[in-house]
């Protein structure tokens, strides 16, 4: 298997697989909510989960979110011994990440897509993959992006967190 970087969309259906290669998913719109070996987590933008080989997943997404998928042969040594598949991504890999994606909506030549992987491989290595993913929030900012238009109270937001205003605010 030749590692790729792909643009994904997901559908509102809850879906469920496993595959033979290791799959590093990165929103670049939007939320995705998955669960692996009963691990449960919602991931958006400047966040990544790591799904290791003959694992099998449950997941779903908006239909408007778009992501960043990488199929990969293997991990890089520090994303194989995770507490959580779920993580924070660097400023410079999510920068990375949206400059991929602008690449790859014009369908570049074969041979730049492998100087991409080769170089998101790199940021991989670069990656610190221990800062764990707060649920709560999240579901807060995919709300936020989802609805920019629109002003949102303190105490919408604190609901949608499954927290109290004080606790939302701290």
């Amino acid at each position: 298997m030749l590692d790729s970087l792909s643009l994904r969309a997901y559908t509102p259906s809850v879906c469920s697989h496993e595959h033979a290669f290791h799959q590093i998913v990165l929103p670049l719109h939007g939320v995705i909510e998955i669960s692996i070996n009963d691990v449960y987590g919602v991931v958006g933008v400047g966040q990544t989960v790591v799904i290791q080989k003959a694992v099998k997943h449950r997941f779903h997404a908006q239909a408007e979110s778009r992501f960043l998928v990488a199929d990969l042969a293997e991990l890089p040594k520090n994303a194989y011994s995770l507490e959580s598949p779920f993580a924070l991504v660097s400023g410079a890999m999510q920068s990375y990440c949206t400059f991929i994606e602008t690449q790859l909506q014009y369908q570049m030549n074969t041979e730049l897509e492998s100087k991409m992987v080769l170089l998101f491989k790199h940021l991989l290595l670069a990656q610190d993959f221990s800062p764990k993913i707060n649920n709560r929030i999240t579901r807060v900012l995919a709300y936020i992006e989802r609805n920019l238009n629109e002003a949102c109270s303190l105490e919408e937001l604190a609901s949608i967190s499954n927290l109290s205003i004080s606790h939302f605010k701290g």
